[in-house]
C-alpha cells in the first residue's frame, strides 16, 4: 500500500499559525503595565492618563509619573493640525487607547503616534489612578541667576575749551574828505502867456446810414418730450471667497458639542436613576464628548477675543 504524503500547503499554514500564535496585533488591547513585553510589536495600549503636557513640539501621556522607567505614549503634534493650543486637556483624566508600536528609548518603552487618530478616549480615569498622580502636573521652570547688574562708570571730565587767540585790533578805516557841493542850477526864463488857438469851423453832421430789416429767425422744430431716466441699478459685485467668521464658526461648532455631551449626559443619568448596575457604557460614551466639548470650547477661546 503506497503511504500517504501530507499535503504541504496544510504543513506550511499549520507552521505559520504556530508561529505567529505567540504575537499580538493591533486589534488586542492590552494593559499599559504589560507594553514592555511587545517591545516591537503593534498593539493597543490601554491606561488611564494620570498627567499629560506638552514637551516641544510633543504631547505626553504618562500613566505613572512617579515612575521614572514606566510606559508613556508620545504624540507627535504635526505642522498642519486643528489640535487646540492645549492638546493635553483632552487627554488627561481620560482613559485612553493608543495604537502603535511599542520602542524603547534609554531604557523606557514608549509609543510614538504621529495622529491624534491613533489615540481613542474610551472612558474617563479612575478616581484611584487620579489619587495617586503627584500633586504637581509639571517641573517648576527654573528661574536663571539673578545677574549683578554692571557697575556704571561716570563719564570722564571733557577736557578744557581752549583759549581764544589773541586778535589784532581792526585798522581804523582812512579818512577820507567829504565832497564840494555842486553849485545850485540857474533859475528858469520867465514863463510867457500860453496863446488860445483858433476855433475849428464846425464839421458838418453826416446822415444816419439805412437800419436794415432783419427776418426774425424761424422758430426751432419742436422736440420730443424728454423721458425721465432712472439711473441704474448698482449690482452687486459677484462674490468669490465668501468670508466665514471663525468666531461664529468656533462657537457653532461648540454648540454641536454641547448638545451631544447633554445628550449622553442624560443618558448617563437616567441608567444612575434606573439603579440597573451596569451604567460604564454610558459612562465610557460620555468621555469622548466631554473631549469633544474641551475642544470646542478652546477654539472658541482662541478664536473669539
Amino acid at each position: 500500500m503506497r503511504p500517504r504524503v501530507p499535503n504541504w500547503r496544510v504543513v506550511a499554514c499549520a507552521s505559520w499559525l504556530a508561529a505567529a500564535s505567540g504575537l499580538v496585533s493591533a486589534t488586542d488591547v492590552v494593559p499599559w503595565r504589560a507594553a514592555p513585553a511587545y517591545v516591537g510589536d503593534v498593539v493597543t495600549v490601554e491606561g488611564d492618563v494620570v498627567q499629560a503636557h506638552l514637551e516641544a513640539a510633543t504631547v505626553v501621556l504618562e500613566f505613572a509619573p512617579d515612575e521614572p522607567k514606566a510606559f508613556r505614549v508620545v504624540l507627535l503634534i504635526p505642522l498642519l493640525t486643528d489640535l487646540p493650543h492645549q492638546p493635553q486637556r483632552l487627554y488627561e483624566g481620560k482613559r485612553v487607547r493608543a495604537t502603535g508600536t511599542v520602542r524603547e528609548f534609554a531604557g523606557r518603552p514608549e509609543m510614538i503616534v504621529r495622529s491624534p487618530d491613533a489615540i481613542e478616549v474610551v472612558g474617563v480615569a479612575s478616581p484611584s489612578a487620579i489619587a495617586a498622580a503627584p500633586t504637581t502636573t509639571q517641573p517648576p521652570a527654573t528661574l536663571p541667576p539673578p545677574t549683578t547688574p554692571p557697575t556704571t562708570v561716570p563719564p570722564p571730565p571733557p577736557p578744557p575749551a581752549p583759549a581764544p587767540p589773541a586778535t589784532t585790533p581792526p585798522t581804523p578805516p582812512p579818512t577820507v574828505a567829504p565832497p564840494t557841493p555842486a553849485p545850485p542850477p540857474p533859475p528858469p526864463p520867465a514863463a510867457q502867456a500860453p496863446v488860445a488857438p483858433a476855433p475849428a469851423p464846425p464839421t458838418p453832421a453826416a446822415a444816419p446810414p439805412p437800419t436794415p430789416t432783419v427776418a426774425p429767425p424761424p422758430p426751432p422744430p419742436p422736440t420730443a418730450p424728454a423721458r425721465a431716466t432712472q439711473a441704474p441699478e448698482e449690482e452687486e459685485p459677484p462674490r468669490l471667497f465668501e468670508r466665514v467668521d471663525p468666531c461664529a464658526r468656533a462657537r457653532e461648532r461648540w454648540r454641536q458639542a454641547a448638545a451631544v455631551a447633554n445628550a449622553r449626559a442624560a443618558d448617563l443619568t437616567r441608567c444612575l436613576q434606573g439603579t440597573s448596575y451596569r451604567c460604564r457604557p454610558a459612562s465610557a460614551a460620555l468621555a469622548p464628548a466631554l473631549s469633544e466639548l474641551e475642544w470646542a470650547e478652546q477654539q472658541v477661546e482662541s478664536a473669539c477675543p
